[in-house]
């Protein structure tokens, strides 16, 4: 046990080789089985003598130096970023600050060490730009670089502005904002469409502002304006909007099907009220009556939109309808409101497979209405056939 080792450690790591209320120097010299003395700081470095066996000794030597190659890896850089990036970089909730460390090779869960990584913004009430990077150099310097690559990319964006009618605001956004995510996640931009509530007389309605880099914004602005449509509006007999119009309508949906054209219907004459209830007093479980009969004169506009050569091919198919078309009739079946289910189907299969095989409109009262009428519109053989399909509906699964 007279084996003596003596070297210089930075005075600096000092602190970490004792360790908290000297525990990490304890267990150091009862794993090694050494006499460890610490000389004072002089010069910025401290004196290490180690006395004890010849392997105990090179043993409590490594240990140290393996502590102070690892607070010499631990860095702390200040980094000036604008304010107004710090938001960004941060991410909701840390999850950007979290993404820096892990891509940069950290782990963003440990406090020092190697693969530590702390970054710390200030408070908003601090006005400082200053942000510090703690720990493994290696991590915090991959991190360094990534965060000004970041800054550097935000302060080269802008925001330009494209005119798209507002009339095909909701096309291009899509059922759920679908449309408009898959144009950002593709361009890496933010597309802002002005709401109704935030317009002033001043605001242009159809302007519609993407922000990113200038690159990514040209790119983003030409797919916009590739969705735009052409626009044509035709007007219909009210009648027949009402038999083959709107979203389940069976004329809407080949138009959409075949031609990909967009139809909607911009103005709609209301129709005379009619109770059903009021003009049966008889038991019959299906009442007729002709439609047609108190809509004459009344009629609807549809907007049509689509490439120019299929508006055209769209407008000869509506105006043949028109020509062709049918007294429409309307049946309203007595069915038991518990039975109303069957005919709508899982997930409106059945109801959506009666209106295409017949090509008429079937409304089931709204669950938890008391109303016992099932109403269905149509010509009189179509109407009859969707009649048959309805009560076999209900016949199987009663």
């Amino acid at each position: 046990h007279n084996h003596t080792v003596r070297f210089s450690v930075p005075a600096a790591a000092l602190p970490h080789i004792v360790g908290k209320a000297g525990v990490r120097i304890s267990e150091i010299k009862d794993e090694s089985d050494t006499r460890i003395d610490l000389g004072d700081p002089s010069e910025g470095n401290v004196e290490v003598t180690v006395i004890g066996t010849r392997k105990g000794a090179n043993a409590a030597h490594t240990a140290i130096e393996a502590i102070v190659a690892e607070q010499e890896s631990q860095v702390d850089v200040v980094l000036e970023v604008p304010t107004k990036h710090h938001r960004f970089l941060i991410g909701s909730g840390g999850a950007r600050v979290r993404e820096l460390v892990t891509q940069a090779g950290g782990n963003p869960d440990i406090m020092t060490g190697p693969d530590s990584c702390r970054i710390q913004f200030p408070r908003a009430s601090d006005k400082t730009d200053s942000v510090r990077i703690k720990g493994d150099r290696a991590i915090v310097d991959a991190v360094r670089l990534r965060i000004e690559a970041l800054v550097a990319e935000r302060e080269r964006m802008t925001t330009v502005s494209v005119s798209i009618p507002v009339s095909q605001h909701a096309f291009i956004i899509g059922r759920g904002g679908a449309q408009l995510k898959q144009l950002q996640d593709t361009h890496s931009v933010e597309i802002h469409f002005r709401s109704k509530v935030s317009r002033s007389t001043s605001d242009d309605p159809s302007a519609v502002n993407i922000t990113g880099l200038p690159e990514a914004c040209e790119a983003c602005k030409a797919a916009l304006l590739a969705l735009v449509r052409d626009e044509s509006t035709i007007t219909v007999p009210l009648a027949l909007h009402l038999r083959l119009g709107g979203r389940t309508g069976s004329l809407w949906r080949r138009i959409r099907n075949e031609f990909d054209v967009q139809v909607d219907a911009v103005r709609v004459d209301k129709a005379p009220a009619y109770r059903i209830d009021e003009a049966n007093d008889s038991d019959e479980s299906t009442v007729y009556r002709d439609t047609s009969s108190n809509l004459s004169g009344l009629s609807a506009d549809w907007v049509l939109r689509g490439e120019t050569s299929k508006l055209a091919l769209v407008a000869d198919l509506i105006n043949r309808e028109i020509t062709n078309a049918e007294s429409a009739v309307e049946a309203r079946l007595r069915i038991e409101p518990r039975l109303h289910r069957h005919i709508i189907g899982k997930q409106g299969s059945t109801i959506a497979g009666i209106r295409d095989a017949t090509g008429c409109e079937v409304t089931v009262p709204k669950r938890g209405s008391s109303s016992q009428w099932v109403s269905v519109t149509g010509t009189r053989s179509a109407v009859d056939q969707a009649i048959e399909l309805v009560n076999q509906a209900v016949e199987e699964r009663a």
